[in-house]
């Protein structure tokens, strides 16, 4: 780091050379179910790294189930985090990797889903 002084009324200003980028790597997972889940053999590759705002809107909704923003909350999970899955409706026929696809499921698959992405998000980095 240099400092240089620009004039007789100017401060000192820092100058630093050289600063080479840092590029923030977003990180995915492929989510599975154990073998005793009901869901098992379900995969789900989504987005690990949300932004903070999204993040807390998801932990608010872990805090208070029966708010208003639920179904936004779940319909951005499916738009914003589920990048491809290999979910069947009970007819056979896929289900879009969405928040339309999303919300068609029954809410037992939809909280298996987030709980599983919520168990990644709070353990990337430990090990």
């Amino acid at each position: 780091m240099e400092l240089c002084q620009l004039g007789p009324q100017s401060r000192m200003v820092a100058t630093i050379k050289s600063t080479q980028p840092f590029v923030l790597q977003r990180r995915e997972a492929v989510l599975q179910f154990s073998e005793d889940s009901e869901f098992h053999g379900l995969e789900v590759r989504a987005k690990l790294d949300v932004d903070i705002a999204t993040f807390l809107q998801f932990q608010k909704l872990g805090d208070n189930p029966d708010s208003d923003d639920t179904r936004i909350l779940f319909e951005k999970f499916g738009n914003d985090i589920i990048l491809e899955w290999n979910m069947h409706d009970e007819d056979g026929q896929p289900v879009n990797p969405d928040g339309n696809g999303f919300m068609s499921l029954p809410p037992n698959a939809c909280i298996a889903v987030v709980t599983a992405w919520a168990e990644n998000v709070s353990s990337v980095g430990e090990g």
